[in-house]
């Protein structure tokens, strides 16, 4: 049986290690993951539905003026998408039809975010907004706007590694699957970890969204 995360299909060997995976139950949508893990994939999306968009307190703030002349001082990013470098982007959506499990990146810049994808850790279009059926932005809880850049530059540092076909083993730097690209830059950079208990050793992409080290910004409606 292979399971797949973030652009990847994973041995069967890993099944051994990792119990969720290794589940006997058949297939239950079409794509060789378990029932349980279907379960555990939709209870992360359920979640990340129901939290709160709150304000980016890294963000910064604009003073507008309404034709009555009253003047207000706004989070002009409060609710909308962000392109604030070291912003994590998420997403529930097969990726490009073909990974049924989501991806993940942290923004590098208005136009470009940093990825792993099949061929290995890339710069790609910052058009969730727009290119994904549904999108998340979060934020680094204990990190400043300076710190989430660093970040964003430890990750595109690693451009031109390949891809790591065996998720559970997240602790390489020799090569990133797209969730633990995210993950390790910020673990790395200031040993904050992203991961939750949901899959065990793998950093499932929903787990930037749902763990508590981070708050989020913008949920695609």
């Amino acid at each position: 049986m292979r399971r797949i995360l973030c652009g990847l299909a994973t041995a069967a060997i890993a099944t051994s290690l990792f119990p969720v995976a290794a589940s006997a139950a058949p297939p239950a949508d079409g794509t060789g993951r378990s029932a349980s893990d279907v379960a555990t994939t939709r209870a992360q999306i359920a979640r990340a539905n129901s939290l709160p968009v709150v304000r980016d307190r890294k963000a910064g703030w604009t003073r507008s003026t309404a034709a009555s002349g009253t003047s207000a001082v706004t989070n002009s990013s409060y609710g909308s998408y962000s392109y604030r470098k070291g912003v994590i982007l998420a997403t529930s959506d097969a990726f490009k039809g073909l990974i049924p499990t989501g991806h993940a990146a942290i923004g590098y810049s208005s136009s470009q975010v940093v990825e792993s994808v099949s061929s290995g850790v890339v710069r790609g279009a910052n058009d969730w907004f727009r290119s994904k059926s549904q999108a998340y932005q979060t934020s680094v809880r204990s990190t400043t706007a300076a710190q989430d850049a660093a970040a964003a530059d430890w990750a595109d540092g690693q451009r031109g590694k390949p891809y790591n076909w065996n998720y559970l083993d997240r602790d390489t730097r020799k090569r990133f699957y797209c969730s633990q690209l995210v993950w390790a830059a910020f673990k790395d950079k200031y040993g904050i970890d992203l991961d939750t208990s949901a899959y065990l050793w793998a950093v499932h992409p929903m787990e930037l969204v749902n763990t508590s080290a981070v708050y989020l910004i913008y949920r695609k409606k």
